[in-house]
């Protein structure tokens, strides 16, 4: 595990991966009780023919996938502090307004939160992992900065800081 990337994340978002931890466990330990009572309610061998069976078998690795994955998050993450930075700053928990540029005539304006966590696209929530939040993390209003993804780069104006959140 030394050789994984660190998982940057704040206090609140390693508490939120500690939870959705435990539900999952929940949620697989229900599974596999289920499992068993289908196993034991089917005909003949308990598990051949057995739709129902297959199906608890199909969410059990998934679930088991998604806990493996959080567990490798929890054991590699860098818990940080919000800092403390100037009001013209982007920091965690705040929105901002971007400018985001894929070329020259190509380009949207919207609302994001940068968030210490894995970031949520259909809130607009942009993760200080990311490689757009890593780039405006702790930059002014009014920079311009450069992110890449894969072999592309992008540019991303900060054109104003809407709300900062409580801290």
């Amino acid at each position: 595990m030394d050789n994984q990337k660190k998982y940057t994340i704040t206090k609140e978002g390693y508490e939120r991966l500690l939870e959705e931890l435990q539900e999952l466990k929940r949620q697989f330990a229900n599974n596999e009780l289920a499992m068993s009572r289908s196993f034991q309610n089917a005909a003949g061998d308990g598990a051949h023919d057995n739709g129902e069976f297959e199906s608890l078998q199909t969410t059990e690795k998934l679930l088991a996938g998604q806990i493996n994955r959080l567990i490798a998050k929890i054991q590699n993450a860098n818990i940080i502090e919000v800092p403390e930075l100037e009001a013209n700053q982007v920091n965690v928990n705040d929105k901002v307004l971007l400018k985001i540029s894929y070329g020259p005539d190509d380009f949207e304006i919207d609302t994001y939160t940068l968030v210490g966590r894995d970031g949520n696209s259909t809130l607009n929530e942009i993760s200080i992992n990311s490689p757009i939040g890593n780039a405006i993390f702790q930059k002014r209003i009014g920079e311009i900065v450069s992110y890449k993804v894969n072999k592309n780069v992008y540019q991303v104006e900060i054109l104003e800081k809407v709300l900062g959140l409580k801290r």
